[in-house]
């Protein structure tokens, strides 16, 4: 089963982003909690207003994410989420692209070296918890890598150079493995789906079945109280479950719809009656219909019924 149409897309694409909120409130904390580390790795050299203006944005920017959980999670209707998701992502994404413009330049070499190692952890960080929903990831790598390659391009360090078209070739193959991952999150989806779709079907025919069962069961019921010859029913290959027909049960003398004749233990008739086949006696296990339940050919049998007062009668 394939789903392809329109409408089948983005119940897939809702299921994914199901998915993708409940992790907002995590995002959350690891974006502002490792924006508060790479201040304090500058706070002896970025100037305090700049790193301060970038931290506070930062946090800023992850509390909106948590108003669009929070709306999510407050079971709001979440037909723009993918809009919130995207939003929230794109300005994360714009927050940490801004650290290689203003604070590659700044610091030790080795305050230096946080900018991409930062970056780097980010966005592979990214990869693994935004691919369900493809747009959601780019809103975030792109402005986060672009503005680092493009700032170290136009410097006129040849290994800079370098440095932007790695960049750039880490950027590309992100891209190729979270599209992997996208299609395998999506096949998951999709298996779910079908799968709830097809135990629907069952739940459904079982059902229809049910009522089909119960509906037969009061017709069959009806026959046996109206029909006006004797009736027996075996409702198992052993014949050990019998009922009869209302004309069945006052032939034998018993209470209506009941089956007591048939179904005794020890394969005794009960004490009010006794059946005899050519002056033989028969047990209750040796009827016919229970010789018959058991394979036995059994044709043109005539059983005399002699109750306790003597009375009797034939049948064939």
């Amino acid at each position: 089963m394939l789903i392809r149409s329109t409408h089948a897309r983005n119940l897939l694409r809702d299921v994914l982003l199901a998915e993708l909120l409940p992790r907002q409130p995590l995002l959350a904390f690891i974006n502002v909690v490792t924006a508060v580390l790479f201040a304090l790795g500058f706070s002896d050299a970025a100037p305090t207003p700049v790193l301060a203006a970038w931290l506070g944005y930062m946090v800023l920017s992850q509390a909106i994410r948590l108003l669009c959980w929070r709306r999510y999670a407050m079971g709001k209707p979440s037909g723009d989420a993918a809009a919130c998701l995207i939003a929230i992502s794109g300005a994360a994404g714009i927050g940490w692209g801004v650290i290689g413009p203003l604070f590659d330049s700044i610091g030790s070499p080795a305050q230096r070296m946080l900018v991409p190692f930062f970056l780097a952890g980010m966005v592979a960080g990214a990869v693994a918890n935004l691919a369900g929903d493809l747009p959601v990831l780019y809103a975030f790598l792109v402005p986060a890598l672009l503005p680092y390659a493009v700032h170290l391009a136009v410097t006129g360090e040849p290994v800079a150079h370098t440095m932007a078209l790695t960049i750039l070739a880490y950027a590309v193959g992100l891209s190729a493995v979270a599209y992997q991952v996208h299609r395998s999150l999506r096949r998951s989806a999709q298996l779910h789906l079908e799968n709830a779709v097809l135990v629907s079907d069952l739940q459904r025919a079982r059902a229809r079945l049910e009522q089909l069962v119960e509906r037969r069961g009061a017709e069959l019921d009806a026959v046996m109280e109206t029909v006006p010859v004797a009736v027996w029913l075996a409702h198992d290959p052993e014949a050990q479950r019998i009922t009869s027909s209302r004309q069945a049960a006052e032939m034998m003398r018993l209470e209506p719809r009941t089956a007591e004749a048939f179904t005794a233990p020890q394969g005794e008739w009960p004490g009010h009656i006794r059946v005899f086949r050519e002056d033989q006696e028969v047990l209750a296990k040796d009827m016919p219909l229970r010789r018959a339940a058991r394979g036995e050919t059994v044709q043109g049998e005539e059983l005399r019924v002699v109750f306790e007062n003597g009375a009797f009668f034939d049948m064939l």
